[in-house]
């Protein structure tokens, strides 16, 4: 079985294309995947302003090498972070965009909670170059260990969603 659905192209030429059972149930579960994560606690919880420094493990040193950044806001989603320019950020990145780093909570003692962020935009000139980062897979103790964090600082929370 198979399902014709007429498409628009740029040019204004309408095409037809053909989509089998399992693609389109394919399509739908990923559109609706994108829809759960939309509307997932976890995308709208709070933001908090913050001023303190966040680790980035430089890949490939032997022994490992960190590069510090400034925090200026996070949340349980991600984290803004502020230093450097365009091609240290680049140098830090694994081929998936992503990096390790630590959080350097304050008031916390080591181990510093450590966990992997996904690159998604840089922008600014260097020593101002400002970078946000998504969290990935974040464990339920660091989820709790940010929720904690958040609830400690209501003064700090950012009320605006920019």
């Amino acid at each position: 079985m198979a399902l014709i659905i007429r498409h628009v192209i740029w040019a204004g030429k309408m095409v037809y294309r053909t989509f089998t059972a399992n693609k389109l149930c394919c399509i739908l579960m990923a559109m609706m995947k994108k829809i759960k994560d939309w509307l997932s606690p976890r995308r709208r919880a709070p933001r908090v302003s913050v001023d303190w420094m966040v680790d980035l493990e430089v890949p490939d040193s032997n022994p490992m090498h960190f590069t510090g950044l400034f925090a200026l806001d996070m949340s349980v989603q991600g984290i803004r972070l502020e230093g450097g320019n365009a091609e240290q950020v680049r140098n830090l990145l694994s081929f998936e965009g992503r990096t390790w780093m630590r959080l350097r909570l304050p008031g916390m003692k080591p181990p510093l909670p450590r966990l992997q962020a996904e690159l998604r935009w840089g922008m600014g000139e260097a020593p101002h170059f400002r970078t946000g980062w998504l969290f990935t897979k974040p464990d339920k103790e660091l989820l709790k260990l940010l929720d904690e964090y958040i609830a400690a600082h209501p003064a700090d929370v950012i009320s605006d969603r920019s």
